[in-house]
């Protein structure tokens, strides 16, 4: 009896934590989740920001190349793929010239909503990417929409636009603009 008692419970306050306890947000984490997305952006992790994202990640992606829109809807994994994708691209860049890309990224969380139930959170934020000084530039604009589950933060969606800069001087001698090893 005092063996069911202890699995009823545990299944209670395994059942607390999912549905109240680990599911609440507030304005501290939500800041966290972007900062730690920073370091991971930073560190050249893609694994880590992938690891933010929720199996039911939904992204509307409208960027802007040189004049050209061009509008995307990624899942989880296309969103997982593009981030390895550009993360290999940006280190190919710079081996081409026996360098490595120089990365800068700031952001700024412009607002946060939160549900009256603390579930889940819509923020207005912004972020530039620099890459090798002024060679690239990614500067996006975004909404997105967080919750939390099991006491990690996730991205479920993102509506963005992003627009591109290509120094054409830089793109012409990237050399100039990237740090040798």
């Amino acid at each position: 009896m005092g063996k069911l008692l202890a699995i009823v419970g545990l299944a209670c306050a395994a059942a607390w934590y999912y549905f109240v306890g680990g599911a609440k947000l507030d304005e501290d984490m939500v800041r966290q989740f972007y900062t730690d997305a920073a370091h991971a952006t930073l560190s050249r992790d893609p694994e880590a920001l992938c690891a933010q994202m929720s199996s039911k990640l939904v992204v509307n992606q409208e960027t802007v190349v040189m004049g050209q829109t061009s509008n995307q809807t990624l899942n989880k994994k296309q969103a997982c793929e593009a981030q390895h994708k550009a993360f290999q691209q940006f280190k190919e860049m710079g081996e081409k010239v026996d360098g490595i890309l120089t990365m800068e990224f700031d952001y700024s969380v412009d607002s946060i909503t939160l549900s009256p139930n603390h579930k889940t959170a819509v923020v207005q934020m912004s972020s530039t990417l620099q890459m090798g000084g002024q060679l690239m530039q990614f500067r996006s604009v975004s909404t997105d929409e967080l919750d939390r589950e099991w006491g990690k933060v996730h991205i479920t969606k993102s509506n963005s636009k992003t627009g591109v800069r290509m120094h054409l001087e830089a793109m012409r001698d990237p050399g100039k603009y990237l740090q040798s090893q």
